[in-house]
């Protein structure tokens, strides 16, 4: 399981956390995400209860995940994914294509990742923070 906080920065801010010291030495690094649905977009998709099904390239891994959100009783949203790697793409989109999932949408980012412990963490956790920057979201 995983615990995700988002903050969006501006460019300034991105640019002077890459710059501090905890960042140095980590490279920065490039994901394509592709989206797949059986329904014409994915509000559709959410409401007939459909996963969202990605498959995301990260320098030479690939991966193929379906992620299910949903918004528990108090009102936070709960994602579960389940990935696996895979070794050839076009197997996979040719398997998703057949069962009549068509692309719907990309997403390219930029992420660098650092180790980061902000807050009172158990030691048995591992903590890191991420700055991403998503060319087109």
């Amino acid at each position: 399981m995983e615990l995700e906080a988002k903050v969006l920065l501006s460019p300034e801010k991105y640019i002077e956390l890459i710059l501090n010291d905890s960042f140095f030495g980590n490279r920065p690094r490039f994901k394509k995400d592709e989206y797949y649905t059986k329904y014409n977009s994915e509000t559709i998709a959410k409401t007939q209860g459909e996963s969202l099904t990605r498959i995301r390239t990260e320098g030479p891994k690939k991966y193929l995940t379906l992620k299910k959100k949903t918004v528990n009783e108090e009102g936070c949203e709960e994602n579960v994914e389940i990935e696996t790697q895979v070794s050839d793409i076009s197997a996979i989109t040719s398997l998703l294509m057949e069962n009549g999932y068509r692309p719907y949408y990309e997403k390219e980012k930029q992420s660098i990742t650092a180790i980061c412990l902000p807050v009172s963490i158990p030691e048995d956790i591992k903590a890191n923070i991420e700055l991403e920057i998503v060319k087109n979201d």
